[in-house]
């Protein structure tokens, strides 16, 4: 259960092991990218294959097969495993992945020679160790190649320029030059929870939240509080060894009581998926939510939730929000 005043409902989130770290890494295009999927997908599998490559120690096919598996970086970034013993696994057979990744702009097919792209890291608890060879993998999938072939059999191209944190910019000829910048975590309850109870969830990139078994083409309010609850909870339980203790059932009672008015169009789109072998649909919606009079205890998930991201494929960059019309005690 909450415990604290009525407007300050983050203390939800006081534990030392409660921590993340958000940097963004800005490229600058050197040749033509012909992305021919969602762009954070292309950039999340090809940053997954480099790391194993240059991390793993076992060369195991498959991570579950390795008893390095729980202290593996590569497995708690892109696969982490819910183990036979894990009381959870009746509910969710995979926990969330400890490495979300988005890419801005998210929806251009092609990134043209001198355009700029972005690329957002957000790491929750143990992960936020890997920072420096996740830059590194970053920087070496962009210098190499990426996204489909060309006439001439080249892939498309980017080098990096620059480094975007806690408000701070370093070019990458200064970040270099002084060993790094300095990048620092933050807690989860700095970025949690603001003080407007009327605002608007503007959506940067496409909500993919699941209902009956198929993705909403209008996720209500409460179903939105549903998927963050989850993520959060699971977030904090697998990549930070913490149980929140919370009313689920309250919680929920109360994002069917919020009045909300939603403009949402669907986006459709889709991603190859080379584990697979085949094209998979990555559909969601954009657009926005006005809410109106919504409680402080789930304004503290709602704020926390622009850094978790909500809904499904967020290791991707998809149901990537922000809050318009808050007032925030902490800037990422």
């Amino acid at each position: 259960m909450f415990e604290g005043t009525e407007t300050d409902m983050t203390c939800l989130f006081q534990h030392p092991n409660l921590v993340l770290l958000k940097v963004d890494l800005e490229f600058l295009v050197s040749q033509d990218i012909f992305w021919n999927s969602f762009p954070g997908s292309v950039v999340h599998g090809s940053l997954s294959f480099i790391f194993r490559q240059k991390y793993c120690i076992t060369k195991l096919e498959k991570c579950a097969d390795c008893f390095l598996e729980k202290l593996c970086s590569y497995a708690r970034l892109f696969n982490p495993i819910v183990s036979a013993d894990d009381k959870r696994r009746r509910i969710y057979n995979r926990a969330p992945a400890g490495l979300r990744l988005s890419v801005e702009p998210w929806n251009k097919q092609i990134s043209y020679e001198g355009e700029r792209i972005k690329v957002g890291l957000v790491l929750f608890g143990r992960t936020v160790f890997t920072i420096g060879m996740l830059i590194t993998a970053l920087e070496e999938i962009f210098q190499q190649g990426i996204g489909r072939k060309q006439r001439n059999g080249e892939r498309g191209g980017a080098e990096l320029c620059a480094f975007h944190h806690n408000s701070a910019v370093l070019s990458a000829e200064d970040y270099k030059a002084a060993g790094g910048m300095k990048i620092k975590t933050a807690a989860w309850e700095q970025v949690a929870g603001f003080d407007a109870e009327n605002f608007t969830i503007e959506l940067i990139s496409p909500l993919r939240i699941q209902s009956k078994g198929k993705i909403a083409s209008t996720p209500a309010f409460s179903e939105f509080i549903t998927a963050l609850l989850r993520r959060i909870d699971n977030l904090a339980y697998y990549h930070c060894d913490t149980k929140l203790e919370f009313d689920y059932r309250a919680l929920l009672q109360k994002a069917k009581e919020v009045k909300n008015e939603a403009e949402f169009s669907r986006q459709k789109m889709s991603r190859y998926s080379a584990r697979q072998e085949q094209r998979m649909s990555m559909d969601g919606v954009t657009g926005r939510m006005k809410v109106y009079d919504c409680p402080a205890e789930l304004r503290a998930w709602i704020g926390l939730g622009q850094a978790t991201g909500v809904g499904k494929n967020t290791s991707m960059g998809m149901g990537e929000y922000q809050i318009e019309e808050k007032k925030s005690n902490y800037t990422l």
